[in-house]
């Protein structure tokens, strides 16, 4: 009798507790409706978040316009590169150059606001350089003590005023700006003296200077190598060539240095830093051992061949043709039993069908 007991007592609780635990199942089920007056609302939050970008973490619209410069706009909001300008006004806002932008209050650069810039009267000069009636900006900062009203870009990093000449915003102590003229390069003089990139060349000779290229330069006395002296050579006799390489009467140099044996009066530069004499082959200033000068022809893409043997950058490819080998493109070259990549064979890779 109390074993029956027993058993319909465990059956009543365990039918209470399935019946527990299916209400509270329906109850959950229930809460999860999409006819939930909050389910909804928090669906049509997320489809519009979806839709329409949720602005305070900075997404967009579908209809965002692309305004130059890493600026954009929707309907609403200013981004710049993705991030949402605070306070930009979307219906009058103007992008510049050289990432200067502004609105009727504010001017930006790279999105950032410039304390105290005049919006009405901005105006940007080039090569990052920009003022309003009383301030000079370089990349958005101030140019302090420079002379707006007067300020005038000259290029290559270089900008002046009445008074004073500044090198990428910062002023160059002694420059007369009545006589300051750039001369390419970052080389720049006055009356007195030669600068190349804001700092003074000790001992250049400002009425006899002459820019050649590639970082080259030269007075009656000296040749210079980005502003630095190239030591023992004959400015007289110099001759810039391309790729960094330079001659005089006596001797060759790769950016400034001297290229030990090599003959200058039959000096060839070819091109990817490739060059030659009758004896010798080189890549950037170095002698490239036993390459054919004879035969050596540059190819493109940093590789170069002779009669036996294919190069990339200098340093020969083992086991490449070159007879058949050629150039794909994108560093990519093959011949009839390989593709490299980069002067690096590609395994597995079929040149038939590359």
């Amino acid at each position: 009798m109390k074993k029956i007991v027993l058993l319909c007592v465990s059956s009543l609780l365990l039918h209470s507790a399935n019946v527990f635990a299916r209400d509270n199942e329906t109850s959950r089920i229930e809460e999860d409706r999409t006819d939930s007056p909050y389910t909804v609302l928090l669906l049509q939050d997320r489809e519009s978040k979806h839709h329409s970008g949720d602005r305070t973490g900075g997404t967009r619209s579908n209809d965002l316009i692309n305004l130059g410069w890493g600026y954009a706009k929707d309907a609403f909001d200013v981004y710049y590169r993705e991030r949402k300008i605070e306070g930009a006004q979307v219906s009058r806002f103007e992008v510049l150059i050289d990432g200067y932008a502004k609105d009727p209050f504010t001017v930006y650069y790279k999105g950032r606001k410039i304390e105290g810039a005049q919006t009405n009267r901005f105006e940007v000069l080039g090569d990052g350089y920009a003022k309003d009636p009383f301030t000079t900006y370089y990349f958005g900062k101030k140019v302090e003590g420079a002379q707006s009203s007067r300020v005038e870009n000259l290029g290559d990093g270089y900008t002046k005023d009445a008074f004073d000449v500044y090198y990428k915003g910062q002023k160059i102590e002694g420059a007369q700006t009545n006589r300051f003229q750039t001369l390419g390069y970052g080389y720049a003089k006055d009356a007195f003296t030669v600068y190349y990139r804001g700092r003074k060349i000790e001992g250049a000779q400002t009425n006899r200077f002459e820019v050649l290229r590639d970082g080259y330069a030269k007075d009656a006395f000296s040749t210079y190598y980005f502003g630095k002296k190239v030591e023992d050579t004959q400015s007289s006799r110099v001759e810039s060539l391309k790729d960094g390489y330079t001659k005089d009467a006596f001797d060759v140099y790769y950016r400034g240095r001297k290229i030990e044996g090599a003959q200058t009066n039959r000096f060839q530069t070819l091109r990817d830093g490739y060059a030659k004499d009758p004896f010798s082959v080189y890549f950037r200033g170095q002698k490239i051992e036993g390459a054919q000068t004879n035969r050596f022809e540059s190819l493109g893409d940093g590789y170069a061949k002779d009669a036996f043997s294919v190069y990339f950058r200098g340093q020969k490819i083992e086991g490449a043709q070159t007879n058949r080998f050629q150039i794909v493109g994108d560093g990519y070259a093959k011949d009839a039993f390989s593709v490299y990549h980069w002067g690096r064979k590609v395994e597995g890779a079929n040149p038939s069908r590359f």
